[in-house]
């Protein structure tokens, strides 16, 4: 096609994909593109019982709408999460799309870490304005996508959200303690081919989201807080138009596995390691001296006297059949509000 980039008919049940320039087509549809057009593609397959006798979203307009193309953003996202989590990459720098590297100007690229970089809001105002904290224009449908966006990089990657930019006093900054994009990815295909309705909106996604948390690892809490605090993060609360009140008390904690970094392997933390002799953090290898070490952080607003941290391990290998963990040691310290302390057993 050389009419828009590209697109999936419900009616046809097609894709087609080119370079948008209207004059000549000329194939450009990167690995992004063609997943988020594949998402589209799953939503009509899956959606069923609204509106549309062809499936999907109702999609009319508002949030109902953001919601479909968001969706299909987070395939992009996590099918090409290499290209820095942004959507439509490979047309950002084509001569042939004026203004390509500005959504608000018809382009529809999206960035999910940093939306405002392509002139998209990343928060929700409450009473469902349009605009979003911070974001100076106008913000159409397509641009409002950013908002669910960031939600499921921080659920996947994690961070600090909303920026110090933004009124402290009425939207304080929230930390996100990410998941990784495998755990993201199957609770989102869940949330979409299983619990959604095509009239859905932003606080149903959120409940649908939690759902699906609860329903793949019910005894993970970690990641249903996850969840949560990224929406709370972009605006998207459980209830009442003001974020809730931060926990209050001691709360000690280390980075959960595979949270942050979305490097593999999913089961490692940054926050145990090893260092060598020198102090020096290094994999631990037969005939050096091999220092375990964890990193303790106390997210709460009060002093955390007499944490326990154990140490264990479980042996694991070929042929192994005493595979019951063993205790390591433990260590007993006092984390001080908002600070962090480096204990080694």
């Amino acid at each position: 096609t050389d009419s828009i980039s590209s697109f999936f008919s419900r009616t046809s049940k097609n894709t087609a994909h080119g370079d948008g320039d209207g004059i000549a087509m000329t194939y450009k549809s990167s690995l992004d593109t063609c997943s988020h057009e594949w998402g589209h593609a799953v939503q009509s397959a899956e959606i069923t019982g609204g509106t549309n006798i062809n499936g999907g979203f109702d999609s009319v307009a508002g949030e109902n709408f953001v919601l479909q193309e968001a969706s299909a953003d987070m395939f992009a996202g996590v099918v090409n999460r290499d290209g820095g989590w942004r959507f439509a990459v490979a047309f950002e720098d084509d001569a042939s799309l004026p203004g390509a590297t500005h959504a608000s100007t018809g382009s529809r690229l999206r960035g999910f870490q940093d939306p405002p970089t392509y002139d998209q809001p990343d928060h929700y105002q409450a009473g469902g304005d349009t605009l979003g904290i911070g974001f100076a224009g106008t913000a159409s449908d397509y641009t409002r996508t950013g908002i669910l966006d960031k939600a499921a990089y921080l659920m996947a990657m994690g961070g600090t959200h909303p920026s110090a930019a933004t009124d402290p006093a009425t939207y304080p900054p929230i930390d996100v303690y990410g998941m990784g994009v495998r755990c993201f990815e199957n609770i989102f295909y869940y949330a979409l081919t299983s619990l959604t309705d095509p009239d859905d909106v932003f606080a149903d996604f959120r409940q649908n989201m939690i759902d699906a948390t609860v329903a793949l690892y019910p005894a993970d809490p970690c990641k249903l807080q996850t969840v949560e605090r990224a929406f709370d993060a972009v605006g998207i609360y459980e209830t009442g138009t003001t974020p809730p009140a931060p926990p209050t008390g001691p709360d000690p904690m280390i980075t959960p596995w595979g949270a942050n970094t979305d490097t593999p392997p999913y089961w490692q933390t940054p926050d145990i390691y090893v260092k060598d002799a020198s102090d020096i953090i290094a994999p631990p290898m037969k005939g050096q001296i091999n220092r375990l070490f964890a990193l303790v952080t106390n997210i709460g607003d009060t002093d955390a006297l007499g944490v326990d941290v154990e140490f264990s391990f479980k042996p694991y290998g070929m042929g192994t059949s005493n595979n019951a963990e063993k205790l390591i040691g433990n260590v007993v310290v006092d984390v001080a509000a908002a600070g962090a302390e480096e204990v080694e057993i």
